[in-house]
């Protein structure tokens, strides 16, 4: 369930926002994968300490809180547990006492004890971000209820079915309930669409200066290799070759050159892709705490329409440029400089 307050040592206070869930369905829910998800110190689960809360990375720089090593890979590419951190905070002050309203106005209060970090992926969210035991929650919001539940489905793909369906039945019952999706969810699937939004953006951007530059590098090499055959055209015709099969030559050896550019091409992409996704790269992206992994899509949908656009212009470029060729007399092609 969410909940939000004040969190303070005693020298330091700083509003949170956080999460309180049944630990054993959340370990489970996260799978071997991502079981392990503090990035310094200890989980929730394996603390095994009932007051136990982990924080944002961020927020525990604001209590005097320090990792005793700093990962320098992406747990995108490197489990976490697979090489466990510890941290230290100023003082071995790693109490905390955090303070929220109730819905009937009381101040409720409980001690906790920080027992690790974790990534809060966005920095204005990890700056203020706190997960709790389900039980700690409930106190702290003065309620035996929860805010959400959720379920992870065997496919996504059955997520809108999923959604319509008990959405549907809840609406039957008068539940004041809502299913959705968390890429909708008002807080942390608004900063993800805000995030992939940006980079749509920066993306589409990227894309037309590369279509712009190959499409005016096909179009200037074609019609380059038709104007230095000026003369070939003209012996060909004067040999008694008509327009109409001199234009299949030229189409047909555009084509065959572009098949073969554009497969060559598309081959060296995947093996450099898939060079750079093994490589273990990461790039400090500005809006997020951790590393990002530097990873290159493969999407072949992409390459088939990209293989489809580069042929036809090959071709395209091929026939306007025997068109201007083929408009001047045999002599004029003959004599061509």
């Amino acid at each position: 369930m969410r909940t939000s307050g004040l969190a303070t040592n005693g020298k330091t206070s700083v509003i949170f926002a956080g999460v309180g869930y049944d630990l054993a369905e959340g370990l489970q829910m996260r799978g071997s994968r991502w079981g392990w998800n503090a990035l310094y110190g200890q989980t929730l689960e394996a603390s095994q300490n009932s007051a136990g809360i982990v924080i944002g990375q961020t927020m525990a720089t604001l209590f005097g809180c320090q990792p005793l090593a700093k990962r320098t890979v992406s747990s995108f590419l490197d489990p976490v547990e697979g090489r466990k951190i510890g941290f230290s905070c100023e003082g071995d002050q790693t109490s905390l006492q955090l303070s929220g309203a109730t819905q009937d106005g009381q101040l409720n209060a409980i001690d906790s004890q920080i027992v690790g970090f974790v990534d809060g992926g966005f920095k204005d969210i990890d700056g203020r971000y706190i997960m709790m035991s389900l039980e700690n929650a409930q106190i702290l919001a003065g309620t035996s209820g929860v805010t959400y539940e959720t379920f992870l489905l065997k496919s996504p793909n059955l997520a809108k079915e999923f959604n319509e369906k008990f959405q549907k039945e809840a609406d039957a019952l008068n539940l004041p309930l809502k299913f959705q999706t968390w890429k909708v969810h008002p807080y942390y699937g608004d900063a993800f669409i805000r995030s992939m939004e940006l980079l749509a953006l920066f993306r589409n951007f990227v894309v037309v200066i590369v279509l712009t530059i190959a499409t005016l590098s096909v179009l200037n090499t074609l019609i380059k290799v038709v104007n230095e055959r000026t003369r070939e055209i003209g012996t060909l015709r004067s040999l008694g070759y008509r327009k109409f099969q001199i234009s299949q030559i030229f189409v047909f050896e555009a084509a065959g050159l572009a098949l073969l550019g554009n497969g060559v091409g598309i081959l060296g992409a995947i093996i450099i892709s898939l060079l750079i996704n093994h490589s273990g790269l990461v790039y400090k992206a500005g809006m997020f705490v951790e590393p990002a992994p530097l990873t290159v899509a493969i999407d072949l949908k992409i390459y088939l329409a990209s293989f489809l656009y580069l042929s036809m212009l090959a071709v395209l470029a091929a026939l306007v440029a025997l068109r201007l060729t083929l408009k001047r007399k045999v002599s004029e092609n003959l004599c061509y400089a």
